[in-house]
């Protein structure tokens, strides 16, 4: 495992030489398994340690990716580089962004007036809401409590996306920009949601740092600020996380034992791949990583059977019970080898959609953000499995149609 992380480490540091940034797609996803490998293989979790199966197909995995993203990435830094170096590179023809924005901002606002309302009057007061965030947690998830008025498609998402393609071609922070992301941070902790949250920060940050490499995403502000909400997110859930941590003295235990959850969410899963490759079990006889396509095919045309279902039952150890439906593991299920070739490809797209400018600025910021979801959440490698990730594209490919035209001509007509 030392090879593969110091694997990496060279990688990330070549691709900082030519991209001058970490926030691109191949930067966010060799940066997050980087911090993934240093975290299974410390010994801080007690991981079984990894087969030799695991490592060497993580090496072929990312050989087939880098493979292709260096092929374009050699052939168009330049141009990236000077497609994203500031602001004033950009251009819009987005006539009627305001009125999409104003539209998916009320969708959001009625979710969030309406998730509070339903909460508070289930549990009768905001402490009680807090109090109660790991049973909210269970019964959302299995479809036992229904709150809030359904938007259909992912508000909050869309609302953090489109403020902030307002922000890049207004180049102005407004009250509607702050809203957004107050009102998205909040239905995020009243449902204890961590993994919507990352999402509509990946679709707030990703159009900004397209087009803005001079303006500094990450700052330690920020970083403290997303560590205490996973804090208070795990808290909430009454998330018992000391059981993940060796056995010590240390007065600081509780506090670490909670932000441990961050380092499990992260190793867990490879941890878990690495004992579904030892084990060698195949429980899914259809393309399950297709299956938020196949989820909302289902919904659009009324029909029912093409979805593979519920996720397993099957329970893997390591030595704990793991989050095992995810780092590929569909993916390797349901392509095999054919995976590699697939890598190479995604490689070539996550370069070629960077060179994408002028009448293009929507579309390439909505298709990296699509990239840097998935890969930002390589642990959630399989995120078109998810219904909503994909409603995402459906609904924001058909918003940003409607955004490029003139409303006011279309009505006249």
């Amino acid at each position: 495992m030392f090879f593969f992380v110091a694997f990496l480490l060279i990688n990330q540091i070549i691709l900082f030489r030519f991209e001058k940034t970490f926030f691109t797609p191949a930067g966010i996803f060799t940066a997050i398994w980087l911090l993934t490998s240093i975290f299974y293989s410390s010994g801080y979790l007690d991981f079984y340690e990894p087969v030799d199966k695991l490592i060497s197909i993580l090496f072929l995995l990312f050989s087939s990716y880098y493979l292709g993203y260096y092929y374009l990435l050699f052939k168009y830094w330049k141009l990236i580089r000077i497609n994203s170096v500031s602001f004033s590179n950009v251009k819009s023809s987005f006539k009627s962004l305001n009125l999409v924005t104003y539209f998916v901002f009320a969708l959001l606002s009625l979710r969030t007036f309406s998730v509070f309302i339903d909460l508070l009057s289930e549990f009768g007061s905001i402490q009680n809401i807090f109090a109660s965030g790991d049973i909210i947690y269970s019964k959302l998830r299995t479809n036992e409590l229904n709150v809030g008025i359904a938007t259909i498609i992912p508000s909050d998402m869309l609302a953090c996306f489109f403020v902030s393609l307002r922000f890049l071609i207004n180049r102005k922070i407004d009250w509607i920009f702050i809203l957004a992301l107050i009102e998205t941070i909040i239905i995020a902790v009243l449902l204890s949601q961590r993994l919507s949250l990352i999402w509509s920060l990946i679709a707030m940050i990703t159009p900004i740092a397209s087009f803005a490499r001079d303006i500094k995403i990450i700052t330690i502000p920020r970083i403290i600020a997303i560590l205490v909400f996973f804090f208070v997110s795990s808290t909430s859930r009454n998330l018992d996380m000391t059981y993940m941590v060796n056995k010590s003295n240390n007065l600081f235990m509780p506090l670490i034992a909670q932000f441990s959850s961050i380092g499990f969410y992260l190793a867990g899963p490879l941890a878990g791949l690495n004992e579904y490759i030892a084990n060698g079990v195949d429980e899914y006889p259809l393309f399950f990583s297709l299956d938020g396509l196949l989820r909302n095919i289902q919904f659009i045309f009324n029909i029912e059977g093409l979805d593979s279902g519920s996720f397993s039952s099957v329970i893997y150890y390591t030595p704990f019970p793991t989050i095992v439906y995810t780092a590929f593991k569909f993916l390797i299920d349901d392509f095999g080898n054919f995976l590699y070739p697939i890598l190479i490809a995604f490689g070539l797209f996550s370069v070629k959609i960077q060179t994408f400018n002028g009448s293009y600025l929507g579309f390439k910021c909505l298709l990296l953000t699509v990239v840097n979801a998935t890969l930002g959440l390589s642990f959630f490698a399989y995120s078109f499995q998810i219904g909503g990730f994909v409603m995402f594209i459906f609904s924001c490919s058909v918003l940003l149609i409607i955004a490029r035209s003139n409303i006011a001509d279309i009505l006249k007509k």
